[in-house]
């Protein structure tokens, strides 16, 4: 059990608590797990309390809200605080104050989860127990995510990994102070979530912000070939940290960067539906394969083999253990469907870079090549221009057939030859209702857009339409 009565009493500062352990904190009923604390928290449009039913039936034995009218059944089994908001904010203090280990925080424009999953793969894979290892469920990295994810950490864990997004200034450094990282990881500066910014300098400044919570003499792992690089230093230097990360180039030859944190990527190669990369590290040549064949992976698993090695992991074995990594559920997952039909599950989420680096990808395989996209949100003023420049990605990409969804994906649409267009319409569910009937055997499908587009929702359909192959 993660959390004693005692330990409950401590963070909360709490006089009395009945005789109680639990398993983990929840603020989502679909998630709760057996013997759970559920909190209540309060949102702009509704208040968590209103679950605490559900989270008790669901298995939870304890529940914090702000209101007694919310308690059920045994009031033993409620604690009632006025911000419990707050409530988690504490348990994570005191969660991250009792953890010992390794502290990692993974932020930057593109491929954080990747990275976290794959970061915890390679760690995972240094021991025989994986609760040494905890790291942040899906994509919780904003104000509620990580603070969740704290409050979860297991205090024997030799290993936290914390994914940190941001939508705007000064919101990493919020999270940075409450993971105190050990070693914080930027993947890149990529164009993204534009509305809040004047420009990707801005962005670069922002994404700086996860060494605010850091120690001098803690550890910066970062994209060396990045055109923001100097920003990001800037910022390092100014904390006294040391400097590690990925690169293709030899430019970290001429910098002050600690050699045993630095990944040289030499050569990649794909074999059919995977990656060979051969990379260096202090003079010494290692080799690893990937079961996936987008490029976009390639930096960021050789910014995560030289975290490993700052810590110093060994490294055949953690090249050994990206033979196996698969991306999650949104983020490139491959489904092989019916009449050979391929799915690129991207959905998750996208900005300009993800979208490019999809397209990509997509372009790679055989057969007719079909992009089904969505908007991208948050871009700004420019955002329609930059909707509209992404035809350039395809056309060079030979991309057969494009399917738009959304207000501003017309501008891609419109911005393509005529017999690229598939079709725009203004929701998933209706690109779904035309586009599934035009596929035919060997077609290769990519599927991507902002969360807020739905486009699982397609990826859903085509599954249980198609249905999966059976090996």
């Amino acid at each position: 059990m993660i959390w004693q009565a005692a330990d409950i009493k401590s963070a909360l500062r709490l006089e009395h608590l009945p005789v109680y352990s639990g398993a983990g904190i929840s603020i989502d009923t679909r998630h709760i797990a057996h013997n759970d604390i559920f909190i209540g928290i309060s949102g702009q449009n509704n208040n968590g309390g209103i679950f605490a039913k559900a989270a008790l039936a669901s298995g939870a034995s304890l529940c914090i809200v702000n209101d007694s009218k919310y308690i059920v059944h045994d009031q033993n089994r409620f604690i009632i605080l006025p911000d419990t908001n707050s409530a988690l904010l504490s348990l994570a203090k005191y969660a991250r104050a009792r953890f010992n280990g390794i502290s990692i925080a993974i932020t930057g424009s593109v491929g954080k989860t990747s990275s976290k999953d794959m970061l915890a793969t390679i760690f995972q894979a240094q021991y025989t127990e994986h609760s040494m290892v905890h790291y942040s469920y899906g994509s919780y990295n904003n104000h509620y995510g990580v603070p969740i994810t704290l409050a979860n950490t297991p205090p024997q864990s030799q290993y936290a990994i914390f994914e940190a997004g941001m939508n705007a200034a000064n919101e990493l450094t919020a999270l940075s102070a409450l993971i105190k990282p050990n070693i914080s990881i930027i993947t890149n500066v990529k164009p993204a979530h534009l509305e809040a910014f004047n420009s990707i300098d801005e962005i670069a400044h922002a994404k700086a912000e996860i060494f605010h919570g850091m120690q001098p003499g803690s550890t910066a792992i970062l994209d060396l070939d990045s055109e923001y690089l100097d920003i990001l230093l800037s910022h390092a230097m100014k904390k006294n940290l040391i400097i590690g990360g990925a690169c293709y180039s030899n430019i970290y030859n001429s910098r002050q960067f600690d050699e045993a944190a630095v990944v040289q990527i030499r050569n990649v190669t794909i074999l059919g539906q995977t990656l060979h990369i051969r990379i260096k590290v202090m003079g010494q040549h290692y080799e690893y394969t990937m079961p996936h064949r987008g490029l976009h992976f390639v930096k960021n698993s050789a910014l995560c083999i030289a975290t490993a090695t700052a810590l110093g992991a060994d490294i055949k074995t953690a090249c050994a253990s990206l033979n196996a990594f698969t991306p999650c559920k949104g983020r490139g997952t491959l489904h092989k469907l019916q009449d050979n039909i391929t799915i690129i599950d991207d959905s998750y989420n996208a900005n300009p870079a993800s979208m490019e680096a999809a397209i990509e990808y997509l372009g790679s395989f055989l057969g007719r090549k079909i992009a089904v996209l969505a908007d991208m949100k948050e871009l700004g003023p420019n955002s329609s221009a930059m909707h509209a420049d992404l035809a350039k990605k395809i056309l060079a990409c030979n991309i057969d057939r494009v399917y738009t969804a959304g207000v501003i994906s017309r501008a891609l649409f419109e911005a393509l030859p005529a017999n690229t267009r598939g079709g725009h319409f203004a929701d998933a569910v209706s690109l779904y209702n035309f586009m599934h009937k035009e596929l035919i055997e060997g077609d290769t499908i990519l599927i991507k857009g902002s969360n807020s587009m739905n486009m699982s929702k397609i990826v859903d359909s085509l599954l249980q339409e198609f249905s999966i192959q059976k090996s």
